[in-house]
């Protein structure tokens, strides 16, 4: 892993400091991703973004709970029925479906 990606990985970590220098810490971001030297590095920048979304779904959610499943152009409200690896079964108005935990945010 390059020293840029590394810190780019530090800054994506989740404690009190990034909380409280949010808007200042962003901009870094997205001035070092801009500066990522290939697409290798940004598709493994993307990976880790897209794994911190799922650690943080299954923090927030549990079974019973009211969620959004978001889709690019919609939110459905439903309730989680069973949290699975990557997964969960959500009972929607048009039935249950097999969500992945990334489409979900909590109600």
């Amino acid at each position: 892993m390059s020293n840029e990606l590394l810190t780019v990985t530090a800054l994506f970590s989740y404690n009190g400091y990034m909380i409280k220098n949010k808007g200042e810490n962003m901009k870094s971001l997205k001035k070092q991703l801009s500066e990522l030297g290939s697409i290798a590095e940004l598709s493994e920048v993307i990976a880790y973004a897209q794994e911190c979304k799922v650690m943080l779904a299954k923090a927030s959610i549990s079974v019973g709970a009211k969620v959004y499943v978001v889709q690019k152009t919609k939110k459905t409200l439903g309730v989680v029925e069973k949290i699975n690896t990557k997964k969960a079964i959500v009972k929607l108005p048009q039935g249950k479906y097999n969500v992945p935990l990334s489409m979900l945010e909590a109600a």
